[in-house]
């Protein structure tokens, strides 16, 4: 069970943890290795069953506590079947079958997606766009490379790539992975989509001392090292993902092709690409063994325990309230997660908030602490809305401490000790049931009653020709506005006091909150600290990253990159009023990339002087593509200015392709453009002031 992703643990599990997947792996020293999880290399496995489902529990008997929900009045429920049964018509009257239609629609197009993004003889049509695009754009001094996808369904594989890139532990480990991609001995139209040398599959038999379960998984992280080694050294101003995305699993083709919001995605392919960095990790780990005359077992485990730090964050059960423990507990006891998944409400908008109801366990439930965090922390974001009412502003901070989470520095104990947590709990259930009772009166069968009995009421008032309006349908309209009375009559006390409890477990949460945050800003509670690298956000179809390169920030979209600041990254609020929003935050410990790189580099450094020599290539090919371009550009300009253009359209046109190679780079923090000073070869500088 990945206890991260669900902490709705049963108590009982404190007490004798379950035999799990991860245990019978092996101890890697320091944590289990994690349990299975959905591969980018192969197709998703069954999820783990979550924690028990439903309401929270009933509140506490004591002064100003809410009063106990008991399920709805026998005359609720007949009230209920009987308006629910004048829309019966209305729900026969939709065509059967015609989900299943467009589910075989979405399945079919899924699947040809994988064929679309082949290259066969050449490039596909995606490529030859993107190549038109930005064929001979020159990367600015000191800007990442843009990442984008060659089809827009796996565009959020590429941001997500982008922001793994944008995080020092994470480059710092894939490009130190020992065994390198043997097929870099050319990169020929590898930044518009194609694989190295032209091959899209590989020939697994090419890494005869890997496992044939673990080929997918290094084939996949040899891949991945490719692309880190290819943006740390080339001049192009943006890479398409071509091949990586032919390694997207079908399940997550599907997913993205119906439109899953960002943050399912994210945390889906997330996971399964740490579950095949873990698969390749035991192989690396495993090839030291029997590579290396001098290495160990100690040697494996510590190379594979740095290995999975880099991504895997462990947690387990807190000790029952009131104990505390001075010794950690057994590394193999404790549950991996790569992601963390944090939901915004309106009780909950900052990072620190929503980990603390993460962690903590209703009443009956244990409460989760974490024993080993990750060199990056990957928060998902999903943003949850009661009633349509809008929720307050995702503050993002540019650094979070881990210390209160720590089971080190709580000692076992748990962090919801506190018995405002049980009232907060109480209040929740409450208005969870009185909105359970309020939809049943104002949408039964899921359509707004109140307007569906004014149209009908009106319906039956009309008069016939002769002006006369029948009794019995004058009978109908009168007894449809007695219901329609009824039911105005019991929502009304039942939305107040749902607006009271709201308001008393938002009050309580916000006043809660502030206490832990003043306690947790103490210079002692301030050690482990984690610096935001990467902000991944989307509004409706758009998605876009904000991401740290080499102590700068800029904005990553559509294959384009503008410089900005750390504060309009974590300011950024476009798409929060519709839902959307940041979806994926990502921290890096600080020191992390340093303190491991001397384990990351027990196999011996990977030889990828073949690899860069092909990117140096590729960077003089781009040169003469660019200066090939200015030729025809010029050529153009010249020829035209013998005449005057035509229309408005062409006077634009010659104005555009005037500049030549000469482009922009946007600073966010002023609002300007700053003009581009470019060499002979098309690589840009901002210009001195």
């Amino acid at each position: 069970m990945n206890m991260l992703l669900d902490s709705r643990v049963p108590s009982s599990t404190q007490q004798a943890p379950a035999p799990s997947a991860a245990n019978a792996q092996g101890d890697v020293g320091s944590g289990a290795a994690p349990a299975p999880q959905p591969s980018v290399t192969g197709p998703p496995t069954s999820a783990a069953p979550s924690g028990p489902a439903g309401l929270l529990p009933p509140p506490p008997d004591s002064d100003g506590a809410p009063p106990a929900y008991t399920d709805a009045p026998e005359e609720d429920a007949t009230l209920q079947q009987a308006m629910s049964a004048s829309l019966n018509e209305q729900q026969e009257a939709r065509p059967s079958g015609s989900a299943s239609e467009e589910d075989q629609l979405m399945k079919v197009l899924a699947e040809s997606v994988q064929s679309d993004t082949s290259d066969g003889a050449g490039a596909t049509q995606q490529n030859e766009d993107f190549r038109r695009m930005h064929l001979g754009e020159a990367r600015a001094e000191g800007a990442p490379v843009a990442l984008v996808s060659p089809v827009p369904v796996y565009r959020t594989v590429a941001l997500l790539i982008q922001a793994l890139y944008a995080s020092p532990p994470v480059r710092a480990a894939v490009l130190a992975f020992s065994m390198p991609d043997s097929r870099t001995r050319s990169l020929d139209g590898y930044w518009s989509g194609k694989s190295p040398s032209g091959e899209r599959e590989r020939d697994m038999s090419a890494l005869p001392d890997v496992p044939a379960m673990q080929r997918g998984a290094v084939d996949l992280v040899q891949r991945l090292q490719t692309l880190f080694a290819y943006m740390e050294r080339t001049s192009r101003a943006a890479v398409a993902t071509g091949d990586l995305v032919n390694l997207v699993p079908r399940a997550l083709v599907l997913m993205a092709s119906e439109n899953a919001p960002p943050s399912v995605f994210a945390e889906a392919y997330l996971e399964a690409l740490a579950t095949d960095w873990h698969s390749a990790a035991q192989a690396e780990a495993s090839r030291l063994v029997l590579s290396t005359r001098g290495a160990t077992d100690p040697a494996r485990e510590e190379l594979l325990r740095a290995k999975l730090q880099v991504l895997y964050t462990y947690a387990l059960a807190a000790l029952p309230a009131g104990q505390e423990a001075e010794q950690p507990p057994a590394p193999q006891e404790a549950q991996p997660a790569a992601c963390i998944t944090l939901l915004h409400t309106a009780l909950d908008a900052t990072v620190p908030a929503c980990l603390r109801s993460k962690l903590a366990g209703a009443e009956g439930m244990d409460s989760l602490l974490i024993t080993q965090p990750a060199d990056v922390l990957l928060f998902v974001v999903r943003h949850r809305q009661e009633n349509g009412e809008p929720l307050p502003r995702f503050r993002i901070d540019p650094t979070v401490y881990l210390d209160p989470f720590l089971w080190e520095h709580q000692r076992g104990r748990r962090i919801d000790e506190d018995e405002r947590w049980r009232e907060i709990e109480a209040w929740e259930a409450e208005s969870v049931n009185l909105r359970t009772r309020i939809d049943r009166l104002r949408r039964p069968g899921g359509t707004e009653l109140d307007p569906l009995v004014t149209r009908v009421v009106r319906h039956f008032a009309l008069p016939r020709d002769d002006g006369e309006v029948p009794a019995e349908r004058v009978s109908i309209a009168e007894r449809l506005r007695r219901i329609q009375d009824v039911v105005r009559g019991r929502l009304a006390p039942l939305e107040r006091a749902y607006a009271e409890a709201r308001n008393r477990a938002v009050q309580a949460k916000t006043q809660l909150n502030a206490e832990l945050d003043a306690r947790d800003s103490a210079p002692e509670m301030r050690t482990v600290g984690y610096d935001l690298t990467s902000v991944l956000l989307a509004d409706g179809t758009a998605q876009w990253a904000h991401v740290q390169h080499h102590g700068r920030w800029f904005t990553v979209g559509d294959g384009k990159v503008h410089e900005t600041s750390e504060q309009a990254a974590c300011t950024d609020e476009r798409g929060a009023a519709d839902g959307d929003g940041v979806y994926l935050l990502c921290y890096a410990r600080r020191g992390a990339a340093e303190a491991r790189a001397s384990v990351l580099a027990l196999p011996g450094a990977p030889d990828l002087g073949a690899l860069q020599a092909a990117v140096e290539q590729d960077n003089q090919q781009r040169a003469e593509e660019a200066r090939e371009k200015a030729v025809r550009e010029s050529n153009g300009v010249h020829a035209g200015e013998a005449r005057e253009p035509h229309s408005a359209e062409d006077a634009t046109e010659r104005q555009s392709t005037a500049g030549g190679t000469a482009g922009s780079i946007t600073d966010a923090r002023n609002g300007r453009e700053e003009p581009m000073q470019t060499d002979g070869l098309g690589n840009g500088a901002p210009a001195e002031a």
